[in-house]
């Protein structure tokens, strides 16, 4: 449900001709067992680069390599850039290793879907935002009917 509302959030912003920008946390954080994965939230600790864990019951950096830190290092700072300058990029670069810029969601180059950055401790990424295309895209089509105005 959660990638179904941000996809059509940002294919309805670039319909109306606003920039937006899109994102996957995929990191599993100290303290959670693999086969629950990135849940919501997981990613403020990253996003307010809160690497000693202040105000967590169990420290989401703790006993974890030096990339989570690095991870969170980049991803303050394109949060920092975004509300300063409206681009996460800003003007020295986005800073986050293996990606060049953060693209701002265009669903004209993607057969109807932008491209979105894909945050990983393993190593981040720009993907097309094609995760469960079928499925989304008939809620998106269908979620009036289904779900009300």
């Amino acid at each position: 449900m959660m990638q179904y509302l941000r996809r059509r959030a940002n294919m309805a912003w670039f319909n109306a001709g606003l920039p937006s920008y899109s994102y996957v946390f995929n990191v599993i954080t100290n303290g959670k067992p693999d086969y629950i994965g990135a849940t919501h939230f997981e990613e403020v600790a990253f996003v307010f680069e809160n690497t000693n864990g202040e105000g967590y019951t169990t420290n989401p950096f703790g006993d974890q390599p030096a990339t989570y830190p690095a991870l969170a290092e980049a991803m303050s700072k394109a949060w920092v850039n975004f509300v300063v300058g409206l681009d996460p990029n800003g003007e020295s670069g986005l800073g986050v290793d293996g990606v060049d810029a953060w693209p701002v969601y265009n669903t004209t180059e993607g057969g109807g879907v932008g491209q979105t950055i894909v945050f990983d401790t393993n190593g981040s990424s720009v993907v097309w935002d094609t995760y469960r295309a079928e499925g989304i895209n008939w809620m998106i089509e269908n979620s009036l009917a289904v779900f009300g105005n």
